[in-house]
């Protein structure tokens, strides 16, 4: 099943990229359709006034923009080795492919060619890792949340401890 899934998502990167440039030009679209000035509102008991944050705004629009534009060239790389290995295929094998999986006709069967497909894009798969550095990104994720995990749980422990201080200084 995973295989077929697999198969499935390379055969329609090129969607999967138009959708992703499609959702980049939206990102740009929204953010500059926002109001950047300053406005004046009420809370219910205060008037207040807003103002645009331009620094966490504008930093949050980049790095939506960064994650995209990788996404798109990660996915572009995927596409190009995929292609070139279906350049490798046979006509028929071509379209035993795009039948059954761009037209749904899952009766059909070719395990061969299915299994060596499926074995195609895992090596694909660990080319980008590599080569976008994916793992590396998702390990010193991993770090960062556990050190904050760490740091959270070293500032809860002091809390306690500072409470149990307290406790223990009204008590006698």
């Amino acid at each position: 099943m995973a295989e077929t899934d697999s198969i499935n998502t390379y055969l329609f990167l090129k969607k999967r990229i138009k959708e992703s440039r499609e959702r980049l030009r939206e990102t740009d679209r929204m953010f500059f359709a926002q109001t950047m000035s300053s406005y004046v509102t009420e809370d219910g008991m205060q008037i207040i006034s807003k103002g645009f944050d331009i620094q966490r705004n504008c930093n949050r629009h980049l790095d939506i923009i960064a994650e995209i534009e990788q996404n798109i060239e990660i996915c572009e790389f995927k596409r190009r080795q995929f292609n070139r290995y279906l350049d490798t295929l046979s006509k028929e094998q071509r379209l035993f492919l795009k039948e059954k999986y761009m037209l749904h006709r899952d009766h059909l069967e070719n395990e061969p060619l299915e299994r060596d497909c499926a074995d195609e894009i895992k090596e694909i798969e660990q080319a980008a890792r590599y080569r976008f550095g994916i793992e590396e990104k998702e390990r010193k994720e991993r770090q960062q949340q556990e050190q904050e995990q760490k740091l959270k749980m070293q500032a809860f422990m002091l809390s306690v401890e500072k409470a149990r201080a307290l406790t223990r200084g009204v008590t006698t």
